[in-house]
């Protein structure tokens, strides 16, 4: 009986120690699962402490892309305002200032030094002599005497405008003082020589009147092109050609733009050197 009790009582320490053990062991099996979520915790923050973090590269990258902007905003405006300036400057031409005052006999000596500088020579003369030496020393398209003759005598404007053509032909051929004269009325050129020869940026300017693209198409007739020998296709403007603009100021003041403007040559101020003739 002992020992049936003995191996009852051993069964049932076995059980006990047996169930005794068992929550042990499922506690170890727990054991992941009751740090799982303790594993997620960390994760969750390192992410909520993250987020600034990669925000913040984005805002830099757009901070970068905007300084650059800005900073090629700021560097445009003064480029911007320069480039108005230039514009400003090449288009408004310079006001029209006398650049001389000589003696009658320094007037083809100034002349000269304005073909020099590529300019025409603008000549106020103030002696009344000025008209009369080109007389002699030059070829004068007289202006204000085609006006007259029209309107007194009737004569063919037509006539008039040939005429000035072929003064303008004989300046170039001969290296001739190729002198317009608008001594008693003003009268506006592009209006009056309404004709293909006529073109202001050509004949007021040496290297244009002198060149052939101008004159062969546009101001010699076919039988003029020719030298001095009859040879065709032959005809060149001589070195010795000026051009000059004369206006006889008998007394008060005068303005070499206003005149200009009425003129017609308001657009080609700059090619124009004023020079005063006195006694």
């Amino acid at each position: 009986m002992n020992n049936k009790k003995d191996q009852n009582l051993t069964a049932q320490g076995t059980q006990i120690k047996g169930a005794a053990k068992q929550p042990t062991h499922q506690v170890q099996q727990q054991k992941p699962a009751q740090s799982h979520p303790v594993q997620h915790q960390p994760a969750n923050k390192q992410q909520q402490q993250q987020k600034p973090t990669t925000q913040h590269p984005t805002n830099t990258k757009t901070q970068t892309k905007q300084q650059p902007q800005q900073q090629q905003q700021q560097q445009a405006k003064p480029q911007q305002q320069q480039q108005q300036q230039q514009q400003v400057q090449q288009v408004a031409p310079k006001k029209l200032e006398p650049k001389r005052t000589i003696k009658l006999q320094a007037m083809l000596g100034a002349m000269d030094q304005d073909k020099e500088e590529g300019k025409i020579s603008f000549l106020i003369d103030k002696t009344g002599n000025a008209y009369t030496f080109f007389k002699y020393k030059g070829t004068i398209i007289d202006i204000s005497s085609f006006v007259i003759t029209e309107q007194n005598q009737g004569k063919n404007h037509e006539e008039n405008v040939e005429k000035a053509r072929k003064c303008v032909v004989y300046g170039l051929e001969a290296g001739d003082n190729l002198v317009f004269s608008t001594d008693i009325a003003t009268t506006n050129l592009n209006e009056f020589f309404k004709s293909d020869w006529y073109k202001p940026e050509a004949i007021f300017n040496y290297e244009e009147i002198t060149n052939p693209k101008y004159f062969r198409a546009h101001l010699l007739k076919p039988e003029e092109d020719k030298d001095g020998f009859g040879n065709k296709g032959q005809f060149w403007p001589k070195k010795e050609l000026h051009i000059a603009l004369l206006y006889t100021q008998k007394e008060g003041e005068f303005d070499f733009e206003q005149h200009l403007n009425k003129l017609g040559l308001d657009k080609l101020k700059n090619q124009f050197i004023v020079t005063i003739i006195e006694d």
